[in-house]
């Protein structure tokens, strides 16, 4: 619905209520989701920090789980450089693995393939763009946040690699996606 303010205020709400119902790692990750929301529609960098601060925290009394790589893959892409970015991806793809996330899985790809463009691996790249894209569009990837991000991280990743051919393939495919899970975000 684009109410950006509104899914805000929710997702802050949920926060609070799997926090005090002592499911941490969900809460987690929902701490370090709004960190990055506090960026991209406020640009307030402060508040980023503090809700990175408290999915830290959280992460750090509970036990492994996905929502370790969600918090560490959400936190380098906003922070990291591309060596941190590509070192963050690696592990967040070994966590997504060993708990069967098969979107934490295709995000990291991305956020990892991304960071292999900027370093002029582009080969490589473009090689975990394409399996975090192929993730997506089969159906494997259920949150459509992990489908949309992961499609804007691709198509940042193409224009930086000036592989325009790419980029149509993936334009093409994700309209596909948007018509046929009625994503009008997307398109």
């Amino acid at each position: 619905l684009n109410d950006f303010s509104g899914s805000h205020e929710q997702r802050t709400q949920a926060f609070l209520g799997y926090k005090s119902n002592g499911n941490l790692p969900k809460a987690a990750r929902l701490a370090a989701w709004l960190a990055r929301e506090q960026v991209f529609f406020r640009a307030n960098v402060s508040a980023m920090n503090g809700w990175f601060g408290r999915a830290f925290r959280l992460r750090d009394e509970m036990g492994e789980c996905a929502e370790t790589g969600w918090v560490n893959i959400y936190h380098a892409s906003m922070t990291g450089s591309d060596e941190g970015k590509a070192n963050a991806g690696r592990e967040a793809i070994e966590i997504a693995r060993k708990y069967q996330d098969t979107d934490l899985e295709a995000f990291a790809l991305a956020i990892l393939g991304s960071a292999l463009v900027s370093q002029t691996k582009v080969k490589a790249g473009m090689n975990a763009i394409d399996e975090a894209m192929t993730a997506v569009v089969s159906g494997e990837v259920k949150d459509y946040f992990v489908a949309s991000e992961t499609f804007c991280v691709t198509l940042s990743a193409c224009g930086l690699a000036g592989d325009f051919i790419r980029t149509n393939h993936w334009c093409e495919a994700a309209l596909e996606y948007a018509q046929r899970y009625q994503c009008s975000f997307l398109s």
